[in-house]
């Protein structure tokens, strides 16, 4: 099917309009090749797949911004009571989650403990709570058993 391509003034807008009732042939011999989907549910162990590892009693620097609100962390835990004490001096407006598969603890600043660790990976999440007067906000962080 040949297109046609009628021009109509415009004369209000002082433009001239494209109308066409036929469609092209290359719009009738479309091929639409099927695509190829992946599917991977995001779930816990995925997100920490690629976080940074911290090691007992390694004090880390670092800082949350508005681009990257949340930092994640995991660490393994080979303590015998499931307890650790845990450093954590925030500059900004940002809290602490200490998470095995449930929630252990939630704090907002200075030194705390963590109980009801599990043995093997446990995961911390430091999360900007709010945008600061600056594009970053520094944090200390540190956990030991």
């Amino acid at each position: 099917m040949k297109k046609s391509l009628f021009i109509v003034p415009a004369v209000a807008f002082g433009i001239f309009t494209g109308v066409s009732n036929d469609a092209s042939a290359q719009e009738l011999n479309l091929n639409i090749q099927a695509a190829e989907t992946h599917v991977q549910a995001i779930t816990t162990s995925s997100i920490y797949d690629n976080a940074p590892e911290l090691k007992n009693g390694y004090k880390l620097n670092s800082q949350t911004s508005n681009t990257y609100p949340v930092q994640r962390y995991k660490f393994y835990y080979d303590g015998y009571n499931g307890n650790a004490a845990i450093l954590f001096h925030p500059e900004g407006n940002q809290k602490l989650n200490v998470l095995n598969g449930n929630l252990i603890k939630v704090n907002n600043s200075y030194d705390t403990s963590a109980s009801g660790l599990t043995y093997g990976w446990n995961y911390v999440e430091i999360i900007q709570t709010a945008p600061g007067k600056t594009s970053t906000q520094p944090f200390v962080f540190s956990i030991g058993w």
